[in-house]
C-alpha cells in the first residue's frame, strides 16, 4: 500500500468516524446529562479588574487572538473576507432560529450544530480532495451527506430518546455545513472556488451541476429558506408546510433567475413588475393603517403582506416572524416580557384558540414583569379584535408588543 493510499484510507476512516460520532453524541449527552453540563459551562464567568467576563467568549477571543499572530503572514484578502462571511453567517443562524430560547451568542449549545457540522464539511472536502474530485462534487456530496447524517440523526433520536424530529436542527446542520465550505474554499484554498467568473445563469439545467460557484450560490440559497421556515413552523403539525414553503421559496427564485435569460424573459419580468406594483399599492394604501386582517391566513401590516407565519410586533413597531405555536410555556414568556414593556396583546387566532399560558380564560390581566420591575397588562383577544385594540393603542402613542397566530 503506497503512502497516499494510506493517508486516503485513513482519512476515509476519519470521516466515518465523525459522521458516528455526530449520531451518537445527542445520546452521549443526554444519558450522562452532559447537555445541562455543556449550558452551565457558558455561565461561567470569572472576575478581571472587577469585571465579571464570561469564560467562552474569553477564551475565543484568546484563541483568535493566537491565530491573528501566529498567521498573520498567511492572511490574504480572501481569507480576511472568509472569516467576515463565516461570522456573519453565524449572526444569521442565530437570528433566523431558537427565538423563544433567547440564547446568548456565545452559548455553547447554540453553536453546537454549526461546530459540528463545519468539522465534517472539512473532513468531507479532505477526503474527496485526496480522491482528486472536482469542487462541484465536493460541494454537491458534502451538503448532501450532512443531510443524510442529519436526517438520520433525529429520526433515530424519536423512539430512542423519546424526543420528536425537528427539521429545524437539520436546517443548522446544513447552515453549519456551508460555514464549513466557506472555510475550507475560501480560508484554506485562499478563495480559488471564487477565481473563475460569478456565473449563476445557464441555458440548461443539467449544466448548474458542473459549476462550483453557482452550486455554492444555490445551495446557500435553499439553506437559507430551509433554515428560515422550519425554525418557526418546528412543531410537528407544521411538518409539511416546513417543507413545502421552503421547497417552493427556493424553486420560484431559482426560475426567475434560470428563465431570466431567454427570450421569453419578458414575461419574467412582466410579473415581477406586477408584484412590485402590489407592494407599492400595498404601501400606499394601508401603510398608515396599522394592522389590517385580509383572512384568516393573511394580513398586513403597515401594509407588508404576512401569510400563514406567526409574528411578533416589537415596542418599536419593527417585526419579525417567530415560532408558531398555541401554547406559551415559562422559557417563552421569560423572552416575550424581557421584549415587552407596559402592554401586551396577544392575537390570539380566529377563534380565540391560541394564547395559551399568559391568560387563562380571562381576556385582560396584569402580570408582574421581573425584567423591568413593572406590571404589565396582557391583553389576549381573537385577531380582529386584537387588531383594531393594537391600532386604537398606537394612535394613543402607547408602546405595544404583539403576538399574532396566523390560523
Amino acid at each position: 500500500m503506497t503512502l497516499d493510499k494510506y493517508f486516503l484510507l485513513r482519512r476515509s476512516k476519519q470521516r466515518l468516524f465523525y459522521s458516528l460520532l455526530l449520531i451518537a453524541t445527542p445520546f452521549l449527552l443526554l444519558q450522562n446529562y452532559l447537555q445541562s453540563f455543556i449550558g452551565h459551562l457558558s455561565d461561567i464567568k470569572i472576575e478581571l479588574f472587577e469585571i465579571k467576563i464570561p469564560v467562552v467568549p474569553f477564551i475565543a477571543f484568546l484563541l483568535v487572538l493566537f491565530l491573528a499572530v501566529w498567521l498573520r503572514k498567511k492572511f490574504t484578502r480572501n481569507r480576511i473576507i472568509g472569516w467576515v462571511v463565516i461570522v456573519i453567517m453565524f449572526w444569521i443562524g442565530q437570528q433566523l432560529t431558537d427565538f423563544y430560547f433567547h440564547h446568548r451568542f456565545y452559548d455553547l449549545q447554540y453553536n453546537w450544530h454549526y461546530l459540528a457540522y463545519a468539522i465534517f464539511a472539512f473532513l468531507n472536502y479532505r477526503y474527496l480532495k485526496e480522491k482528486g474530485a472536482e469542487k462541484s462534487k465536493i460541494l454537491i456530496s458534502t451538503f448532501f451527506s450532512a443531510f443524510l447524517i442529519s436526517t438520520f440523526d433525529e429520526l433515530i433520536q424519536v423512539p430512542l430518546s423519546n424526543r420528536v424530529f425537528d427539521l429545524g436542527d437539520v436546517s443548522k446542520d446544513l447552515w453549519g455545513t456551508l460555514i464549513g465550505l466557506v472555510f475550507v474554499f475560501v480560508i484554506i484554498e485562499n478563495g480559488k472556488l471564487f477565481s473563475e467568473p460569478f456565473k449563476i445563469r445557464f441555458p440548461k439545467l443539467k449544466e448548474y451541476p458542473a459549476h462550483a460557484v453557482a452550486v455554492f450560490f444555490y445551495l446557500t440559497l435553499f439553506a437559507l429558506f430551509f433554515m428560515a421556515f422550519t425554525s418557526v413552523l418546528s412543531d410537528t403539525r407544521y411538518f409539511f408546510q416546513a417543507i413545502l414553503f421552503p421547497v417552493a421559496a427556493f424553486f420560484f427564485v431559482f426560475m426567475f433567475i434560470h428563465l431570466s435569460q431567454f427570450k421569453t424573459k419578458w414575461a419574467v419580468w412582466l410579473l415581477l413588475s406586477f408584484v412590485i406594483a402590489g407592494l407599492i399599492y400595498l404601501q400606499v394604501n394601508y401603510r398608515n393603517k396599522g394592522v389590517v386582517a385580509i383572512n384568516n391566513h393573511l394580513f398586513l401590516y403597515k401594509g407588508i403582506p404576512v401569510y400563514y407565519l406567526d409574528v411578533l410586533i416589537y415596542p418599536n413597531q419593527t417585526f419579525r416572524p417567530v415560532d408558531k405555536k398555541d401554547f406559551f410555556n415559562q422559557r417563552d414568556k421569560k423572552t416575550i416580557k424581557k421584549l415587552s414593556e407596559d402592554i401586551l396583546i396577544i392575537a390570539a387566532g380566529t377563534n380565540r384558540d391560541g394564547g395559551k399560558g399568559f391568560l387563562t380564560d380571562e381576556i385582560s390581566d396584569f402580570v408582574y414583569n421581573e425584567f423591568n420591575q413593572k406590571g404589565m397588562q396582557v391583553i389576549v383577544l381573537d385577531n380582529r379584535s386584537a387588531f383594531a385594540q393594537y391600532n386604537r393603542l398606537i394612535n394613543e402613542g402607547k408602546r405595544i408588543t404583539m403576538i399574532v397566530k396566523n390560523d
